[in-house]
C-alpha cells in the first residue's frame, strides 16, 4: 500500500526543515549527499533550498533588516537593488561587484552590515571579511554585525561561539565567521568565501595622493584578492568616487584593457544622468526623495562645487559633462569665419629634461569681436627639433597669423632662441617630416621659415597654477564665446578639459588658457629674428585661416557623441 502524502502545510514545513539542515551541512557535504541520492530525489533538494531562499523576511538582506528593525531600514528602490546584488554575490551569480553611490545613503548598511548578517544566517559556515580604509571603520562594521547576530539570535539560525566573539573577529558554531581589517592590515591565515571592501579611501587628500592610491591597489591585489577561499567566492567593493584612478577606476580600467575580472558596476548618482539608469529614473531625478530631496541634492552640489560634485555625488570623477569646463559650454562649427580681427598661435612646451610622457601642443586661435575660435592644433611628444619645426609648420599653415605665443618655461627659451636664429642651410629631415605629417608644398615653406629665422615669437611666463589660469578664462567658454571646429583634435581637447584638473594630461588646456589670455589682451610687440628689424604692421582684419570652407558657419555638436 503506497504511503499517504502529507498535508501541504506539513510538506512545506518539512521542506523548510530539510533546507535548513542542508544549510548547516555546508556546500561540500551537500554536494556529497546529493551525489549519493537517486536522481528522482534531486528535485526535492532543489525545492528545499528554494524554500529556504523564500522565507519571507529572511529572503534578502533588506527584507531581514526591515523586519528586524521594525521598519527602520527603509526598502527604497536603490536599497532593494543593492540588497539583490549582494544576494547574487553570495549565491555565486555575480562574484565581482562595484557599488558607486554618494555618501550618507546607507550603502554600508547593506554591504557591510545587514548583508553579512543575512549571509551568515543563511550559510553559518561562511567566512567573511570586512575591510575599509582603516581598522577603526572595519571594526565598527564588524561590531554591528556581531551585535545584530547576538541581539536577534532567537530568530536567526546562526549561533556564535561564546569563546570567539571579539569585535574584529568572531566565529560561528558551524565554523564560519567574520574578520575585520583596514587597508594595509593583513588577513594572514584567513580564507574568505566573501570579502567586502567598504570605502578604501578616507578622504579627498588620500584619494588625490598617487602614493596612497597605489598602496590601496597593491593591498587589494596582494592581500584581499589572495584571501578568497574558492572560485565562487565573492568580492563587493562599496565606495564613493573620489578620483578617476581610485580603486574603482583601476579595477574597471583593467577590465577595459582585457586583463580584469569582469566587474559588475552599479553606479547610482545622486541625480540620474543617463537614460539607462539602473533604477529607471528620468534624467535629473534624485536617488531617493525621502532620503535627500531634489532641493537638498542641489544644495549639496552648490556647497561642493562642480568638480567635487562630479565625483562625490555623480560618481564620475572624470565626468562626461566636465568638471572645471562643462561639455555643454563649447560651441561647435563646421568651418571658421572668413575673416578674423586678431589671431595668434599658442604653444605649451614640455619640461626641459623630460623626454617622454609630456606633450607639446600648438593651437591656432582667431577672434571676431567677442568670439574666439580655435581653428587648428598640433600635439605630440616632440623633441626639441620636432618642436621648433612644428611651430614653423603651424605658421606656414596659417600665414595670416604673425604672433606666436610660446610658454617661456621648460625647453621654451631654447626653442625660441633656435627659431630666431637664421639657418641658411637648413634641410628638413625625413624623420621630422614624417612625424609632423608635412606635405611637399609645406616642406619648402617650412624650410624657408627656418632658413631666414622666425619672427613674431612672444614669450609667455605663466603665473599661478594651471587651475587658476584656466578658471580665469572659463567665463568666456561658459558664456558660449569659444568656438571649436568639428575635428578629431577638438574632441580630444574637450575630453581633456572635461577631466581637468584630474586627468592624465593637461597640455591642451594649458595652451588654451594661454591663448585666450593673450588674445583677450590684444596685440603685443614681438621679437624679430637676429639681424632683422621687425616692421610695424597696421592692424587690419585677418584673412582666411587657410582651412577649407564648407558652407556657412553652423553652431552645433560634432557628429561623434560628446556626452
Amino acid at each position: 500500500m503506497p504511503a499517504r502524502k502529507p498535508p501541504p502545510a506539513q510538506l512545506e514545513d518539512s521542506l523548510a526543515d530539510l533546507g535548513q539542515l542542508l544549510v548547516w551541512l555546508g556546500p561540500d557535504d551537500v554536494e556529497q549527499f546529493v551525489s549519493r541520492l537517486p536522481p528522482e530525489y534531486v528535485p526535492v533538494i532543489d525545492r528545499a533550498m528554494g524554500r529556504v531562499a523564500a522565507l519571507g523576511w529572511r529572503s534578502s538582506p533588506s527584507a531581514m533588516g526591515h523586519h528586524l528593525t521594525g521598519g527602520a531600514l527603509k526598502r527604497w528602490p536603490y536599497v532593494e537593488l543593492l540588497s539583490d546584488a549582494f544576494a547574487r554575490a553570495v549565491a555565486g551569480d555575480s562574484t565581482r561587484q562595484i557599488w558607486n553611490l554618494p555618501a550618507r545613503y546607507g550603502k554600508s548598511t547593506i554591504g557591510s552590515q545587514w548583508g553579512p548578517v543575512w549571509a551568515l544566517d543563511r550559510f553559518p559556515w561562511m567566512k567573511l571579511a570586512l575591510t575599509s580604509y582603516g581598522d577603526e571603520l572595519a571594526n565598527e562594521n564588524a561590531t554591528i554585525v556581531r551585535d545584530l547576530l547576538i541581539e536577534h539570535g532567537d530568530k536567526l539560525s546562526v549561533r556564535l561561539r561564546r569563546d570567539r566573539r571579539r569585535s574584529d573577529r568572531f566565529v560561528t558554531e558551524a565554523g564560519g565567521g567574520l574578520i575585520a581589517a583596514g587597508v594595509g592590515s593583513g588577513l594572514t591565515g584567513f580564507g574568505a568565501h566573501g570579502i567586502v571592501v567598504d570605502d578604501p579611501m578616507k578622504n579627498w587628500q588620500e584619494a588625490h595622493s598617487p602614493a596612497r592610491r597605489k598602496l590601496v591597489f597593491d593591498w587589494y591585489r596582494s592581500v584581499v584578492r589572495l584571501r578568497l577561499e574558492a572560485e565562487q567566492s565573492f568580492i563587493v567593493v562599496v565606495m564613493t568616487r573620489w578620483h578617476e584612478e581610485d580603486l574603482t577606476g583601476m579595477l574597471t580600467a583593467a577590465d577595459e584593457a582585457g586583463d580584469g575580472e569582469g566587474w559588475e558596476v552599479i553606479r547610482l548618482p545622486a541625480l540620474a544622468d543617463v537614460a539607462s539608469d539602473p533604477l529607471g529614473r528620468k534624467l535629473g531625478k534624485p536617488l531617493e526623495v525621502e532620503r535627500f530631496s531634489l532641493a537638498a541634492v542641489h544644495a549639496r552640489a552648490t556647497a561642493l562645487g562642480s568638480y567635487l560634485t562630479a565625483g562625490l555625488e555623480q560618481q564620475r570623477p572624470a565626468p562626461e559633462e566636465g568638471g572645471e569646463i562643462m561639455r555643454a559650454w563649447w560651441r561647435w562649427a563646421d568651418s571658421p569665419p572668413p575673416r578674423f580681427d586678431d589671431a595668434l598661435t599658442s604653444w605649451d612646451m614640455k619640461l626641459k629634461d623630460k623626454t617622454t610622457g609630456d606633450y607639446v601642443v600648438g593651437q591656432a586661435w582667431g577672434r571676431t569681436g567677442s568670439d574666439y575660435w580655435l581653428v587648428d592644433q598640433l600635439r605630440g611628444q616632440f623633441n626639441l627639433v620636432q618642436t621648433k619645426t612644428a611651430i614653423a609648420l603651424l605658421s606656414v599653415r596659417h600665414p595670416e597669423i604673425r604672433r606666436h605665443v610660446v610658454e617661456n618655461t621648460g625647453n621654451g627659451p631654447e626653442v625660441m632662441e633656435q627659431l630666431r636664429r637664421p639657418q641658411p642651410r637648413y634641410v628638413l629631415s625625413e624623420d621630422v617630416r614624417s612625424t609632423l605629417g608635412i606635405t611637399d608644398d609645406e616642406r619648402t615653406a617650412v624650410e624657408q621659415v627656418l632658413r631666414r629665422g622666425m619672427t613674431g615669437l612672444l614669450p609667455e611666463n605663466p603665473k599661478g597654477d594651471k587651475t587658476a589660469r584656466l578658471r580665469a578664462q572659463s567665463p568666456l567658454i561658459e558664456a558660449g564665446n569659444v568656438h571649436l571646429l568639428v575635428r578629431a583634435w577638438a574632441e580630444s581637447l574637450v575630453d581633456e578639459a572635461a577631466a581637468f584638473p584630474n586627468g592624465a594630461h593637461d597640455d591642451q588646456v594649458d595652451a588654451l588658457s594661454q591663448g585666450l589670455k593673450r588674445l583677450a589682451k590684444g596685440p603685443a610687440k614681438a621679437t624679430a629674428a637676429k639681424g632683422q628689424l621687425a616692421k610695424a604692421r597696421p592692424q587690419r582684419a585677418l584673412g582666411s585661416t587657410g582651412l577649407p570652407r564648407r558652407g556657412s558657419v553652423t553652431v552645433g555638436r560634432p557628429s561623434r557623441r560628446m556626452t
